[in-house]
Order: C-alpha cells, then sequence, then structure tokens
C-alpha cells in the first residue's frame, strides 16, 4: 500500500506550529502472493521511473520498464534488462519478483515471454533466499534466447522444484564480457 504523509514542527505555546512540509511518500512491504501476472502496461515508463509494484531489481547493470511493445507481447509496455560487462567489470542486472508463498508446492510454474537483441545470450531464473543479497542467488534454469527482433520472442514455461519457502523467482542477466539487451514481457506465476 501506498501511503502520503505531512510533517510540521510544533514550536511551543509563543511560535505555534510551522508550515506543513510534504506530502511524502512510502510503501508498506509486500505481502506474499499465490499468483501474479505482469505486463508492464499499467507501470510508468523511463530510465528513472520506479519498477512496479513488488518487483525490485539490484546489481550493476540497467533495468527499467520500457515502451515499444508490440505483438506477439501484450503492448505497450516491457521490462528491459541490460548488462554490458568488460574484462574488468563483468555486469550482471538481477530483477525479483513479487514474493510468492508456494514455491515450494511445486504445483505452480512461471511463464514469461522474451528475446534478445543479439544472438546466443541468455537469461537465467533462479531465486534468492534473500532478496536484498544476490549473492543467495541460486539457479533454477538458464534459458538460450532467441534474437535479434521483437517478432522472434517466444515464451517460456519453467516448473520449478524443490524451492525454499520465503524466496523470490529472480531474473538475471549476466554478461562477463559484452553487451546483452533483454525485453520481457507477459510474467505470470500460476
Amino acid at each position: 500500500t501506498l501511503y502520503s504523509y505531512y510533517v510540521r514542527q510544533d514550536c511551543g505555546a509563543t511560535d505555534g506550529v510551522s508550515f506543513w512540509s510534504g506530502p511524502f511518500t512510502f510503501r508498506s512491504a509486500c505481502a506474499p502472493v499465490t499468483t501474479f501476472f505482469e505486463n508492464f502496461d499499467t507501470s510508468v515508463a523511463g530510465t528513472t521511473s520506479p519498477m512496479p509494484s513488488c518487483w525490485s531489481k539490484s546489481g550493476n547493470g540497467t533495468a527499467y520498464v520500457a515502451t515499444g511493445s508490440v505483438a506477439p507481447n501484450s503492448p505497450a509496455n516491457r521490462l528491459y534488462m541490460l548488462a554490458n560487462g568488460t574484462a574488468t567489470t563483468p555486469t550482471e542486472i538481477y530483477v525479483i519478483t513479487p514474493q510468492v508463498s508456494n514455491l515450494n508446492l511445486n504445483v505452480n510454474r512461471l511463464k514469461f515471454k522474451a528475446y534478445c537483441t543479439t544472438t546466443g545470450k541468455s537469461l537465467e531464473i533462479g531465486y534468492v533466499t534473500d532478496a536484498t543479497d544476490m549473492s543467495s542467488f541460486v539457479l533454477i534454469e538458464t534459458i538460450q534466447l532467441p534474437g535479434t527482433i521483437q517478432a522472434g520472442t517466444q515464451e517460456f514455461t519453467i516448473e520449478p522444484t524443490a524451492i525454499p519457502v520465503g524466496t523470490n523467482i529472480v531474473f538475471r542477466n549476466n554478461a562477463p564480457t559484452g553487451s546483452t539487451a533483454i525485453y520481457i514481457d507477459d510474467v505470470s506465476w500460476e
């Protein structure tokens, strides 16, 4: 839930109260869910815009909601993930989905559509046991991505098993060297 609040100071009986300052905002922690669907179309697109509600990002790459999604993805937005590593500075960008409470039941699946702007690249799907510590990333599956145009987008289905309770599903774009731009859309946990 997003909250807005204002603050003012009580300066005592002589001076009274200050003017209101604000509004300031904060969002309460997201509760775990049993299913979700995100097509990024209700999110504000742009490099400085926040991730969708209950989603987060980490790492030294770039991730944001971008415009330009067309069929076979759902228009008009999509998730953009860029890793641009060099021999001395490898790059990883992580996008963390909302926490789900039923990862350990072995009856759900993750579905999403993706493509890459370069051939021969991959996307790693995993989970983290601590959403603030990407060193807790555990790989579930590596997906070889189609390239290099949006019309070549494919839908992928992951059916994870034996995942601990209290974890988050994570997309990781890992580029030890070179540039990898990945577009993801229509993500569901069902």
